[in-house]
C-alpha cells in the first residue's frame, strides 16, 4: 500500500510538471505581440516581460492562461496601447541575468523589495504585500513551535529565491545553523506539492503561493511565518527609469479602479 501511495504521488508530480512545461510553451507562443520575433527580444516599442510560472503570477487553467500578474500587465498595456511580449520562466536567477542583458524589460516574480536588490535594480511601486511562510505537513509541527525550533533543520527553497537571504538572517538571529537547500529543478509551486506528498520535509515560499494550493492540499500546515510583511513589486534594470516611471503611473491609475479590486478578489 505504501509503495502504491508513493507511486501515485510521483505520477501527480509528473503531471504537474508536464502542465507547467505546456503552459510555458503556450505562453511563449500565444502571449506574444504580433510584432514580436519568434525567438529573442521583440522589436519596436513592444514591452518584453518575463513572468514566473506560479499559481499567482502565471499558470494555466484548462486551456487558458491566467494569473494575477499576467492579467494585470496585459490590462495596463492594453489601456495604454503598448504591445507586450510575455515569456514564462521558472528560474529567477536566469530571468534576472536576461534582464541584465536587456533581453527583458521587466521581470515579474515573488521578489520582495530588499536593500540588496535595490542596489542593483529598479522597483515599481508596490503591487501588493506578502510574506514568507514555512510549508510543512500537519502533525509534524508541535504545539508552541517557533522559528527557534528550526535550528539545525533543513529547508528547501527554489534556486535563486530571496528567501535564502531571509533564512540566513534568521539563522544568525537564533544563533544556530539552518541548512538551506536551493532546489535547481523545482519552483515554489512544485516544492509545495512535493512537501504535501511527503517527498520534501519542508519549504519556504510566499504566503499567497501557499494559500493558493492549501485548499487542494489540506494536509499542509502554512501557519508559521518566516518573515515580516514585504512589498512585492516588479523589477527593471537600473537604466530603465523612464519605463519604471510610466509603469508606476499606469499602476496607480489601474489600482484606483473596480477592475483592480475584482482582479484581487479573483486570485485571493
Amino acid at each position: 500500500m505504501e509503495k502504491k501511495v508513493l507511486k501515485t504521488g510521483r505520477i501527480a508530480i509528473y503531471i504537474v510538471l508536464l502542465i507547467i512545461v505546456l503552459a510555458a510553451m503556450w505562453g511563449l507562443r500565444e502571449c506574444s505581440s504580433p510584432r514580436s520575433n519568434a525567438i529573442g527580444r521583440a522589436d519596436g516599442d513592444t514591452l518584453n516581460v518575463a513572468i514566473e510560472l506560479s499559481p499567482i503570477a502565471l499558470s494555466m487553467r484548462e486551456d487558458t492562461l491566467c494569473g494575477f500578474h499576467y492579467e494585470l500587465i496585459r490590462e495596463i498595456c492594453s489601456e495604454h496601447c503598448r504591445p507586450v511580449k510575455i515569456s514564462a520562466f521558472t528560474n529567477l536567477n536566469s530571468a534576472l541575468r536576461q534582464l541584465d542583458e536587456s533581453l527583458f524589460d521587466v521581470v515579474i516574480a515573488d521578489i520582495p523589495v530588499t536593500t540588496k536588490m535595490k542596489e542593483k535594480y529598479l522597483y515599481t511601486d508596490s503591487i501588493y504585500i506578502d510574506y514568507q511562510v514555512l510549508v510543512r505537513l500537519k502533525g509534524t509541527i508541535e504545539k508552541g513551535f517557533t522559528q527557534n525550533d528550526l535550528a539545525g533543520d533543513t529547508i528547501w527553497v527554489p534556486k535563486g529565491s530571496l528567501a535564502v537571504e531571509r533564512l540566513h538572517n534568521l539563522s544568525e538571529e537564533i544563533g544556530d545553523t539552518i541548512y538551506v537547500v536551493e532546489d535547481e529543478k523545482y519552483g515554489a509551486e512544485q516544492l509545495i506539492i512535493l512537501t504535501a506528498l511527503g517527498e520534501r520535509k519542508q519549504a519556504v515560499v510566499n504566503m499567497k503561493y501557499a494559500e493558493s494550493l492549501a485548499a487542494e492540499y489540506p494536509q499542509l500546515d502554512i501557519s508559521t511565518a518566516i518573515s515580516f510583511n514585504q512589498f512585492q513589486s516588479w523589477v527593471l534594470s537600473k537604466d530603465n527609469v523612464a519605463l519604471r516611471d510610466s509603469l508606476n503611473v499606469w499602476l496607480r491609475e489601474y489600482k484606483s479602479t473596480e477592475r483592480y479590486e475584482k482582479l484581487c478578489k479573483k486570485y485571493w
